[in-house]
């Protein structure tokens, strides 16, 4: 796994004058490896789609359970790194 400090470095890297960066919202691993496989350099995650995932309104979830997702589709990169 890379250093975060190499992550955030990376991060910067996409942000270029003059060209947005677009970082679609996965709510799952699906749609996670969907937006990666569609040449998204960067994913977002969204607490509304996350939210209604699980039923619930958005806003309606602990802090543990949205670092524990954050971490499921962050862990999806060792899938998308095999498409």
């Amino acid at each position: 796994m890379p250093k975060q400090k190499d992550v955030g470095t990376r991060f910067l890297e996409l942000h270029l004058p003059g060209q947005p960066l677009l970082t679609p919202n996965a709510w799952d691993i699906g749609s996670a490896v969907l937006f990666a496989s569609l040449g998204f350099d960067a994913l977002a995650t969204t607490s509304g789609g996350f939210a209604a995932t699980k039923g619930r309104l958005d806003g309606s979830m602990t802090k543990k359970q949205v670092l524990d997702h954050a971490e499921v589709i962050r862990s999806s990169s060792s899938i998308i790194s095999r498409l």
